[in-house]
Formats: structure tokens, sequence, C-alpha cells
């Protein structure tokens, strides 16, 4: 009987993911038609599928699991953890971009779906860090929104990306961009991220010109090339990738932007010849096949798992995730793909695509020019580390370690992730203030004009 259950629910899983990318694409629109009803419709409609959704996930893994009541009470908890968040949004934050949050949100049910089936202990940790991003994502926007001095400190945000970098004193899967302090072992480079966009924003927002470039250029191959040798080559590919993109956008020459693709060629293939863990990342994506038992194990467990899922999945707790080498960080896709299926899959890829396409046009529209790059700044890294990891698992490029944002595993990049959401939500908040503010300035000078012209007719 529970297997049935479970064939059934691979169709409404389905149907949430279509419904949920469907209704993104409305309520987008009802945001900058400034259709409320369309507006509070879809926001709910939306909060209501992510909660039918997350129950339907949580029914399966109780009825496939021991630990009945630990996942009782973790299932409760985190119901009230949305409402609560949804509740908070209503109040004080009405004037953000809902549909980010929903976006975010429906990412972090799957987290605690996927991951809780993969590993209880890993559910109720994700749990815990989710709670505390989402505190820091909704304090952020006020204060990005008040503290406009931000915009002024370019160096303070170049000194804490150099000193987070050298904050490393451990070695975790390979990579020694590791904090360790006891038990709690934490990324700064995921947080280097954000400052770095911080400091190209800040340091680009006035007087843009050669000597800034060159500066900026170099720090920036600084940075990166300390990460090469961290092991950390996700990260430096996104740092390349986003330098390279927001120079582009800042000077609008296709020269800068072609230069820099080149000249990150040149770095990759010297990356390649003089670092083994580059080769082997190389060889293992080139043709795992000729050692599948070693180097080629975790991307051709990978691409098993994805095939095996087909179009509808195997059905949650039906398919066999754990046999990929860090499923739960690196290669999580790779366990959604196979229980939710492909299909399932590509309409994850379409609201990820949905999310980066609605923090661009915020970039867009926003006038003042340090949001503009700190916003368009998030939304590259948001965008190109997914993928990243979804080319990776599918091995479209060579795997680099990046998680997923919002869905993934790791305290410190789900932390991260929901500080660049509030961060994109205060910039979204200060282009619709200034909008309302730039509307009352004008009903003022309408009744003014108006008031005038009375006066003289009066007079006369």
């Amino acid at each position: 009987m529970v297997a049935i259950f479970i064939d059934i629910t691979r169709y409404f899983f389905l149907l949430c993911g279509f419904y949920f990318f469907y209704s993104s694409i409305k309520l987008n629109k009802a945001l900058y038609s400034n259709d409320d009803n369309n507006k509070d419709f879809y926001f709910n409609a939306q909060r209501v599928t992510i909660l039918l959704s997350h129950l339907v996930g949580f029914i399966i893994i109780v009825l496939t699991k021991e630990n009945t009541l630990d996942l009782t009470i973790l299932y409760i908890e985190q119901v009230l953890f949305f409402m609560v968040i949804w509740g908070i949004i209503s109040k004080l934050h009405y004037g953000t971009n809902l549909l980010l949050w929903n976006i975010s949100l429906y990412f972090i049910q799957i987290s605690f779906i996927i991951l809780t089936r993969l590993d209880f202990g890993y559910g109720v940790r994700q749990f815990r860090m989710a709670l505390l991003g989402y505190v820091v994502a909704l304090i952020i926007p006020k204060i990005f929104h008040k503290m406009t001095f931000l915009a002024k400190l370019e160096w303070v945000y170049l000194v804490l990306s150099i000193g987070l970098l050298l904050l490393v004193n451990d070695t975790i899967n390979g990579s020694k961009n590791w904090m360790t302090i006891g038990t709690f072992s934490f990324q700064p480079s995921e947080f280097v991220k954000i400052f770095y966009v911080l400091f190209i924003a800040s340091f680009f927002r006035k007087n843009f010109n050669r000597n800034k470039l060159l500066i900026s250029a170099f720090f920036t191959a600084g940075l990166v090339l300390f990460l090469v040798f961290q092991k950390d080559l996700g990260t430096a590919l996104i740092f390349s990738i986003l330098y390279i993109t927001l120079v582009y956008i800042e000077t609008n020459q296709p020269v800068f932007f072609l230069g820099g693709l080149a000249a990150g060629s040149v770095a990759a293939f010297i990356g390649y010849k003089f670092f083994a863990h580059v080769r082997v990342r190389v060889e293992a994506w080139a043709n795992p096949w000729i050692d599948i038992d070693n180097k080629g194990y975790q991307i051709t467990q990978s691409l098993f798992a994805i095939g095996a899922g087909g179009w509808l999945g195997a059905g949650l707790t039906k398919g066999l995730p754990n046999k990929i080498p860090v499923v739960m960080t690196d290669f999580i896709f790779s366990a959604i793909s196979e229980e939710f299926g492909n299909l399932f899959s590509i309409l994850l890829i379409a609201t990820i695509m949905i999310f980066f396409l609605t923090a661009i046009r915020m970039s867009i529209e926003v006038k003042d020019h340090f949001s503009f790059l700190v916003s368009a700044g998030i939304s590259i890294i948001l965008a190109f580390q997914q993928i990243l990891i979804i080319g990776g698992v599918t091995k479209f490029i060579p795997s680099t370690g990046v998680t997923l944002p919002f869905i993934s595993y790791g305290g410190t990049s789900l932390i991260a992730s929901c500080i660049m959401l509030g961060i994109l939500q205060g910039v979204y908040l200060n282009g619709n203030i200034r909008d309302e503010d730039e509307e009352d300035e004008e009903d003022k000078e309408i009744n003014t004009r108006e008031a005038n012209r009375k006066r003289k007719t009066t007079t006369k």
C-alpha cells in the first residue's frame, strides 16, 4: 500500500513543481503591474503549494522510517517556521519582492524533504541553519535601506575578503578552505563572495577608470589564485566570471568580456598543467568510464542515478542516492532527479531561471549605481553557482565542488544564500521606496499647481 502511495505521489510532486513554476510567472507579472488582487492570490497559492508538497514528503518519510515521533516533531517545527516567516513578510516586508521569498522557501522545503530522507540528523541540522539564515535575511533589507554609508566601505570589504580567506585551518573533502573550531566547521569563502561583490560595487560606483580597472583586476587575480591553491575551484570560477561580467556591465565594451574569457582560458590551461587536483577533476570529467571505480566513480554514480530516475522519478525513498559520494552537498541535484524525476528537475531549473531573471530585472530598474552593481553581482553568483553544480552532476562541465543554493546541505552555504537574498530584498525595497517618494513629490507638485491656479482664478 505504501509503495502504491509513493508511486502516485510522483505525479503529485510533478504537479506541484509545474504549478509553482506557472504561479511564479503570474506572481512576477502581478508584482510589476501593481495588480494587488493577483499578487495576493498567487502569493497565497504558492504558500499552499509549498505546505502541501512539504506535507506529502514528510508523510512518505514517516511511513518508511522508524523514528516516527522525531519526524513528526520536526515536521511541525518546520511548518511553524514557514508560517512565522510568511507572517513576518506580510507584516513587515510586504513591500519587498514576494516572489523571491517564496521561491527560496520552495527550494528550502525541497531541501528539508530530501535531506531528511537521506539522513535525519542532516535534516535537523539543515533546519537549524535555515532558522538562523532567515532571521538574518529578514533583518538585512531594513539595514541595507537605512545604512547608506555601506556604499563607501570598499577597502573594508576588501580587507574582510582577504582576512576570511586566510582564516582557514582544516582540509575537508580535499579542499583547504575550512575553519574548524571544536566540532563546528564552516567555509569562510562562502562569505567572501558577498564581501567581494560589495567591494567591486563600492569601488566601481563612481568615476570608473583605467586605474580602478587595473587595481580591481590585481586584487581579483590574487583572490582567485589563493582559492585555486586552497582547491576551491568552484569559488575561483565564480569570482572570475563575476569580475569579467561586472567589468563588461560597467564599460559596455565586449573587448573586456572576451579578453577576460581568453585570460581565464589561459589560466585554466596553466592550472591544468601545474595543479594535480585540477587535472584529476578534468580527467574524471573527460572520460569517467575508464576509471569507473576510482576517479570516475562520483560522476558515473550521478549519471546512473539521473538515468535510473527517468522522467517521473523512482519515487521518494525508492531510489539509491546514498550510493553517490557527497550526495547531500555537491550532488544533491542527482538525488532529486532520481527520486522526483527529470521532468521535476527541468521545472526546478526553470524556477531557478525565474529567480535569476527577477533579480536581474530588479538590478536594471534600481537607480542607485551601488545597489545596481550589488544586485547584479549577487544575481550572477547565484545563477552561475547553479550552472556549475547542475553542469557538474550531468557531466556538462567538470565538477567544481560548489553547492546548490538553498537546497544543498551546508550551514555556511545556506546562511550566505540567505544573506544574499536579504540584500536583494533591500535593493528592491530601496527602489520601491524611491518610486513612492517620487510619486509623492509629483502629487505635491500637482496639488501646488492646482492650488495656485484656483488662487489666481479667485483673484480675477
